[in-house]
Formats: C-alpha cells, sequence, structure tokens
C-alpha cells in the first residue's frame, strides 16, 4: 500500500510538473520572441529607414513598418504592427507630428527616439494665413509643425547622428563601421547644402517664387531663399480664376506638386503655362531597381530638376 500511495504521488507530481512546464513554455515563447527583436530597428518613416539601412549594413535587422503607398502620417497600426512596434530593440520616430497615432500607443521610452528632438526651435510651421486639409489626416492648424524635417540638409544630418548613436549602442562591436558609413553620408549632406546654397546664390538676383498647396515643401523653398505662394482650391477641387490671376500677380516661376498627390489638381496644374516639378518628398521606397535609393542622391535629384526648369 506504502509503494502504490508512492506512486501515485510521483504520477500526481509529475502531471503537475507538465501542467507547469506548459504554461512556462507559452511565457517562453513570448519571452524568446521578444529577445530574438531585441536587434531589430524599426521605423515607420521612410528617411529614418534609409539612414538606419545604410548605416546597419549586415549588423542588424531594419524594418519599415508601413505598407507600401502610405505614410505615417495616414498609417493605422494594427495589433500586429503595434507588437512589432512594442518589441523591436529600437523604435525611430522622425517627430514633429509625423507619426500621430504614436501618441495613442504605449511605447517602451527606454527605446524609442525622437529624432527631431534635438532642433525643436529650427521646426517650421503652416504659415499663419494657411489652413491646409492633407487628405484624410484632416485639417492641420497653424500651430502645427512641418514634419519633412530631412528636407532640410543640417536637419537630416541631425537626425543621421540620432540613428547613429542608436545603432553603435545596440551593436558596440561593429561602432567602427557604422561611425564610417554615418561620416559618408553625413558628407554627402554637407554637399547637398554647399549645392543649394548655390542654387540660392544663383537665384537670388531673381527672387524666385514658387506655387504650391503642400507646406512639406517649406523646409526646400527657405533653404533656398525663395517666396512661397499657397495655391488656393474651390471645394470641387477646381482651380479657381482668382488662383490663376494670382500666378501672374506674384510672378510664379515654379510649381512644387507631390508625385502622390491629388491627380485632379496635378493634371489643372500641368496645363498652366508654368514649370511643374515633381518633388520627390523621400516617403517611398523608389520603384526604379536600377536608381539607388539614398536619401541624398534623391534629394539632390530635386535640386537638379529645379536647375533644369529655371534653365541654370
Amino acid at each position: 500500500m506504502l509503494n502504490r500511495h508512492r506512486q501515485y504521488r510521483c504520477v500526481l507530481l509529475l502531471s503537475l510538473g507538465l501542467t507547469g512546464c506548459g504554461s512556462a513554455t507559452t511565457s517562453e515563447q513570448s519571452a524568446l520572441h521578444a529577445d530574438s527583436r531585441s536587434s531589430v530597428v524599426v521605423t515607420a518613416c521612410y528617411p529614418l529607414y534609409m539612414m538606419a539601412d545604410a548605416l546597419a549594413a549586415s549588423a542588424v535587422d531594419v524594418e519599415y513598418a508601413v505598407p507600401d503607398g502610405r505614410t505615417s502620417r495616414t498609417w493605422d497600426p494594427s495589433p500586429e504592427d503595434v507588437q512589432k512596434l512594442q518589441t523591436a530593440g529600437v523604435i525611430l520616430l522622425n517627430g514633429a507630428g509625423y507619426e500621430p497615432w504614436a501618441q495613442r500607443l504605449s511605447l517602451p521610452r527606454s527605446r524609442t527616439v525622437d529624432t527631431s528632438s534635438g532642433y525643436r526651435a529650427r521646426l517650421l510651421r503652416v504659415a499663419d494665413d494657411v489652413t491646409h486639409q492633407h487628405g484624410p489626416v484632416g485639417q492641420q492648424s497653424n500651430r502645427d509643425a512641418i514634419p519633412t524635417t530631412w528636407l532640410e540638409p543640417e536637419l537630416a544630418s541631425a537626425q543621421l547622428g540620432r540613428v547613429e548613436e542608436q545603432l553603435v549602442r545596440m551593436v558596440p562591436d561593429a561602432a567602427d563601421a557604422v561611425s564610417q558609413r554615418a561620416t559618408a553620408i553625413r558628407n554627402g549632406l554637407k554637399q547637398l547644402g554647399r549645392k543649394m546654397a548655390q542654387l540660392r546664390a544663383e537665384t537670388s538676383a531673381r527672387e524666385v517664387t514658387v506655387a504650391t498647396d503642400e507646406p512639406d515643401f517649406q523646409y526646400l523653398t527657405s533653404g533656398l531663399g525663395w517666396k512661397m505662394h499657397q495655391i488656393q482650391w474651390a471645394s470641387n477641387d477646381i482651380l479657381t480664376p482668382e488662383s490663376v490671376a494670382a500666378f501672374t500677380e506674384h510672378s510664379v516661376q515654379l510649381i512644387m506638386i507631390r508625385p502622390d498627390g491629388n491627380q485632379t489638381r496635378i493634371e489643372q496644374l500641368r496645363a498652366l503655362d508654368i514649370p511643374c516639378v515633381a518633388v520627390d518628398t523621400c516617403e517611398f521606397a523608389l520603384r526604379d531597381a536600377d536608381t539607388a535609393d539614398s536619401l541624398v542622391a534623391r534629394l539632390s535629384a530635386n535640386l537638379d530638376l529645379f536647375c533644369t526648369e529655371l534653365g541654370l
């Protein structure tokens, strides 16, 4: 009887042990999943993705979280997306209002980096007399910052520095290689700044005025010293006669549009006898496999377009 009692006791303990192991396995699997992503960098800003991917090479995995055809401003993360963000080793945010969804999520503070936090005083804002309707995001008041900071070479370089810091911290063994790649990109941004300064000097006597319905381009126009005329639309997306007359009144020499913008508006602007340039905001991956998906190269290409259309 005693032996049988001991046998039952052993079976019971073994059963409890297996049950406990089953619970632990689920918890351990979650922990292992989180640990496996500790060397992953996630961002919802494509310019930051280009920076991080170029710096990391194969040292860490860099993920771009936003689906094709969307930007962070219109993205609504799914529960799976949220889990990927929360378990990442580093979450890179552009800041300046570019990630409105981030205000609704509980992101780990120690691993979330706002790359615009070092230059808030230099953020540009929508002009006081403009209230801009930006797609499905809704109205933006004149208090809103313009988030496309990477269009300004010095601000892009500051963001690059924040990305470099995080990668060096994550993979200290690769610190030298990461810093060397950062230096190369930083030099490219300095060259871009000189190119912009040269274009500004060459057009200073012409008092260039551009027209656009997109505040995102203000970092470019401000850096080039160009005046910017805001295009106004009727409620049915028709360019009013008053707006057309304003092009002559303001001596508009160039129209800037987004290639992914409202096609009805783009067609009307292209029909005017004014050069119309599709400006690459670098918010999407390039479709042309033969073109290097480099932030510096893409920003430089914008300046080349301006020069061509202005006859420089």
